[in-house]
C-alpha cells in the first residue's frame, strides 16, 4: 500500500521502450520497488535489450541468484 506516502519514478538511460511503454524504477519512501519484489521472490528480472546496462541491473541480478538459491516465491520449485 502506498497510501500516505512518497513515490517517485527514477528514469534509467531509457526512458521508454520500442512500444512506447514508459521505463522507470517505481521508488516509495526511498525503496526501490523492483529490488523488494526480487527480494521475496515476486519477480523475475528480465532484460530485453542489451544496450548500457541499467542502473540496479547488477544489483537486480544479484538479489534473484540469492533468492533462487533459497527457492523463495517463485523460485521455490
Amino acid at each position: 500500500m502506498v497510501e500516505g506516502k512518497t513515490v517517485n519514478l527514477e528514469y534509467d538511460n531509457y526512458k521508454a521502450d520500442k512500444f512506447g511503454r514508459i521505463l522507470a524504477y517505481v521508488i516509495v519512501d526511498g525503496k526501490n520497488v523492483s529490488i523488494e519484489l526480487a527480494k521475496k521472490g515476486l519477480a523475475q528480472v528480465v532484460m530485453y535489450q542489451h544496450k548500457k546496462p541499467f542502473i540496479y541491473q547488477e544489483q537486480l541480478l544479484k538479489v534473484q541468484a540469492e533468492v533462487k538459491k533459497k527457492k523463495l516465491g517463485i523460485w521455490s520449485q
